[in-house]
């Protein structure tokens, strides 16, 4: 939370007009990293890959409801939990493959979040999308919400996309060079304009 402290809410006045005006009507940005919850991120994002914001949130809350248990989600709350009880709760076999590997990494001490510390965003995410499982958009996730990077923008992202195209008109939304030299408006605070574009989205 306190790399998040540190920043005014408002992005650079170079920023497009559009985008203060997002910020004047979501208000201050309360994105805070979780560095102390690794797992809860990495298996959050995993079960978030290719699906809406509500259909992910019923998956979680059903898995929460199944372990009897609230977030974060630990990865010792897997340890007696097999795919089929996952796919029950509307998690693909893949997907929940990938959660019981995480978690059984976790508490083998082969996955430890403190081999990032002081670590440049390339070095982690080659690191990470080394983890079955974990692509792109997911190590990108990571970065924004567990460790706090302040200048990360997903450029595949759909709701980034969908939020692009709608408040700036970009007809070839796919057109991943236009959406970038866009974002370089708002460096180097990138992560937090993403969430404000994601509060457009909800």
């Amino acid at each position: 939370m306190e790399a998040y402290k540190s920043i005014e809410y408002r992005l650079p006045e170079e920023a497009p007009a559009v985008l203060n005006n997002l910020i004047d009507q979501v208000g201050e940005c309360t994105l805070s990293p979780r560095k102390n919850e690794p797992f809860d991120v990495l298996a959050s994002s995993i079960i978030s890959q290719q699906l809406s914001e509500k259909a992910a949130t019923s998956i979680k809350n059903k898995l929460l409801e199944k372990i009897r248990k609230e977030r974060p989600l630990l990865p010792e709350y897997f340890v007696d939990l097999n795919i089929e009880d996952m796919r029950l709760c509307g998690i693909s076999n893949a997907k929940a493959k990938y959660i019981l590997l995480i978690a059984e990494q976790c508490l083998n001490g082969s996955f430890d979040v403190s081999q990032f510390d002081n670590k440049d965003d390339k070095y982690i995410i080659d690191k990470l999308i080394n983890i079955k499982g974990v692509g792109l958009w997911t190590a990108e996730m990571f970065l924004i919400f567990c460790l706090g990077k302040l200048d990360v923008f997903s450029v595949n992202d759909a709701g980034l996309k969908r939020a692009i195209k709608d408040l700036y008109g970009i007809k070839h939304i796919e057109n991943e060079k236009k959406i970038l030299k866009l974002t370089n408006n708002w460096k180097p605070y990138r992560s937090v304009a993403s969430w404000y574009l994601w509060r457009h989205i909800d």
